[in-house]
């Protein structure tokens, strides 16, 4: 399984403070390093061999309605069969239950009709969503076809071909998401999800701005104050927050 986690240039200074979530709260899973997929390299270190940058190419040659394009070639560009898609503005809040992910992992192997498996709270509050079974303490449920959001760029374990599939040149990723939905609702695909949140992290851009408080995110969270501290201690906080 991969671990790729998508930026840009000009949201690149979000990757430290992901990365320094990341260090903290992360979890031996992946079988290769974090795949940082953007443009220009960083102008600061990444930790290896945890981490590696790709790039995707020239950013002018990228401009938002061709965000699909980039996720594209940069899938067609690896051969693994699962991989765990992130966001830079995604700062882990907790230790991430590496046991939920590989059940989940385990499922996707063992049925290729899941096309994605929701690692955050995406599938939990949506109230269609039904419990499909328990193994161990990992309660799974399933959003069943037809409803909005099953495709979505929330944190998630994805079959790469199905994504393939449901992907299309020339998207921004908000057209991504509602395109992309229409048309895994009309595959027999399944969107499974747990009750337990495999993954909790804040969503750090809001509306195009650095937000802190959370309270627009459903549940509101916020990291907690010795997180504040460590990422303003190193640097990884834009200045004046």
């Amino acid at each position: 399984m991969r671990v790729i986690v998508l930026t840009s240039d000009v949201s690149m200074f979000l990757m430290k403070g992901f990365i320094l979530q990341w260090m903290k709260y992360k979890f031996p899973i992946a079988t290769n390093s974090v795949l940082v997929a953007g443009f220009t390299p960083p102008d600061f270190p990444i930790p290896l061999p945890y981490f590696e940058f790709v790039s995707l190419g020239d950013f002018k040659d990228y401009p938002i309605n061709k965000w699909s394009d980039g996720l594209i070639k940069l899938l067609t560009s690896i051969t693994d069969p699962l991989v765990l898609l992130m966001l830079e503005d995604f700062w882990l809040m907790r230790e991430v239950n590496a046991r939920a992910i590989r059940i989940a992992h385990s499922l996707m192997l063992d049925d290729n009709n899941i096309a994605r498996f929701c690692l955050s709270s995406d599938r939990l509050y949506e109230k269609s969503s039904f419990d499909v079974k328990s193994i161990g303490d990992i309660d799974i449920i399933e959003s069943p076809n037809g409803i909005e959001y099953r495709f979505s760029t929330q944190a998630s374990l994805w079959r790469r071909s199905s994504l393939l599939e449901l992907l299309l040149p020339g998207e921004t990723p908000w057209e991504a998401e509602i395109l992309g939905n229409t048309r895994l609702n009309q595959t027999d695909w399944r969107v499974l999800g747990t009750r337990q949140w495999p993954m909790r992290y804040m969503i750090m851009v809001n509306k195009g701005q650095f937000d802190r408080t959370g309270q627009w995110m459903y549940p509101p969270r916020t990291l907690s104050t010795q997180d504040w501290d460590d990422l303003k201690s190193n640097g990884c906080l834009p200045e004046g927050v």
